[in-house]
């Protein structure tokens, strides 16, 4: 079944981290300070969840479908094993 972002945005809060957590594709994380970012990729858009205590207690879910977005998980991508090969 193909999800679209108005339909993940309507589901309530623990249904989308269920969804996530069975549906969607991990693309990276970030720690910054307290805070754990995760990012997932679910159909045709993006799912980023905020942790204050991760896989505990979410702070928030941001959905987007820019890919202008991914910029911070990008920078942590090293691309130095796959120019060696």
């Amino acid at each position: 079944m193909f999800m679209k972002m108005l339909d993940f945005m309507l589901l309530k809060p623990g249904e989308q981290t269920d969804l996530l957590y069975k549906s969607g594709v991990f693309s990276g994380k970030i720690k910054t300070g307290r805070q754990t970012k995760v990012l997932y990729q679910l159909d045709a858009f993006y799912v980023e969840i905020t942790y204050k205590k991760y896989r505990l207690f979410v702070d928030s879910i941001r959905c987007f479908s820019s890919t202008n977005e991914l910029d911070p998980y990008i920078q942590q991508i090293n691309i130095e094993e796959l120019i060696n090969q």
